[in-house]
This record gives structure tokens, C-alpha cells and sequence, in this order.
């Protein structure tokens, strides 16, 4: 059994001793997910900073890693104040998979985008793109700049005077203009349902692949 944590560390367990089996697997950021390869002889661990770190499980020896930062680099939300590019938020794998024979790698997370590399090279194969609809959020990467203000996006002020009841910025309430408000009770903003991958999978021959 192996586990990830956001102390930096891989641990592998004996499940029959209840005990670590070998020394943790030192990272140099919190680990968010790892996988299996279908044989049991390697690691995939994923981490903050947006690296694929391999693993031999047994000696905990590093086999090598993939810098995927710039491969699942997020689009630029509808309220953030800087360009894709220059915001580092996101840029990580929250979910990896192997395929049945293990020689590739799939992985997706805060982003439209799921990456498939070649595990032997440590190189990317092929970056897909799940989402293209305006309607969500991390879908551009770059915004209009005509509602941006010095206090951020006009979408997510509060507009409504602070002395007023606040039933118009409740959720499904209907505003003046007769549209129905979203978001936070008092903000009168929309949260948009954002473009990411929960988890993603390889069909048991490898030649297609699912992400929710």
C-alpha cells in the first residue's frame, strides 16, 4: 500500500506488519495523488509544484521525473488579475493513471487540459483539450480587459447600497434588470463552474482514455 501526503512525503506500507515497509519517498512540495503501474514495480507521484516524480517501491529509489507545469498550465479565470502565463496557481496534477501495460501515463487537473506521456522517455505525448465552452471558467487565456477595475472584475462587486435589504443578492433571486443572480448571499457576483479533472483513466488496452 502506498499513501501521499502533504508533509512532502510517499509512504509504502506493509499491509500484513501494519508498518512502513521502506523509508518515505522525501519530496520537495505537498504530494496531491500517485498511482500504481499495473505491475507493482513503480510509483507515479504527483505534487504541487507540477512535477511527476517516479519511484521504485521497494528501495524508494527515485527513477526519474516530469516537469508538467508548463503541459497543464490553467487558463486565466474570469477574475484573476494576471495573464495564464504569469500565474502559477493550478499548475498541478490532482489525478494520474497508468496504462494496462504501463508504458504510458495519463494525468489532468485544475486545467482544460489532460497530458498523456511515454513513461521510458519521461516525455509528452499528447495534450488534450476537454473543455472549450466560454460558459466556464479557465477556458481562455486571455480575458477582456472592458470590466476589469482597480477593485477587480465588475461581475463579482457588490453594487447593492449597504444599508438595503439584501434579498436581490440572494442566489435565484432576480436582480433590477430581471436576471437571476448567482454566487454569495450579499455579493451579487456568478460563480462560473470552472473547466478541471477530478479523475481520469486508460482503458484496459490503452487505446482510449476517460476524464470526469
Amino acid at each position: 500500500l502506498a499513501s501521499s501526503s502533504w508533509d512532502h512525503t510517499v509512504r509504502t506500507w506493509d499491509v500484513f506488519e501494519a508498518k512502513g515497509a521502506v523509508e518515505p519517498f522525501q519530496h520537495t512540495h505537498d504530494v496531491l495523488t500517485l498511482a500504481f503501474r499495473p505491475d507493482g514495480k513503480q510509483i507515479c507521484a504527483s505534487t504541487l509544484d507540477g512535477q511527476l516524480w517516479f519511484w521504485e517501491p521497494l528501495d524508494g529509489v527515485c527513477q526519474g521525473s516530469i516537469e508538467g507545469r508548463r503541459d497543464i498550465a490553467p487558463g486565466r479565470k474570469f477574475n484573476d488579475r494576471m495573464t495564464a502565463a504569469n500565474n502559477s496557481g493550478g499548475r498541478c496534477f490532482t489525478s494520474v493513471s497508468y496504462s494496462a501495460d504501463g508504458s504510458f501515463l495519463i494525468a489532468g487537473g485544475k486545467s482544460k487540459y489532460v497530458c498523456l506521456y511515454d513513461v521510458d522517455d519521461k516525455v509528452l505525448l499528447r495534450r488534450f483539450c476537454i473543455a472549450s465552452s466560454r460558459a466556464l471558467d479557465g477556458v481562455l487565456d486571455q480575458l477582456s480587459t472592458r470590466s476589469m477595475t482597480d477593485a477587480g472584475p465588475l461581475e463579482v462587486l457588490d453594487t447593492q447600497p449597504s444599508d438595503e435589504e439584501d434579498e436581490e443578492g440572494a442566489p435565484g433571486a432576480r436582480s433590477a434588470t430581471g436576471k437571476i443572480k448567482d454566487g454569495l448571499p450579499g455579493t451579487g457576483g456568478r460563480q462560473r463552474p470552472a473547466a478541471l479533472t477530478k479523475c481520469v483513466r486508460l482503458s484496459p488496452n490503452g487505446r482510449t482514455g476517460v476524464a470526469a
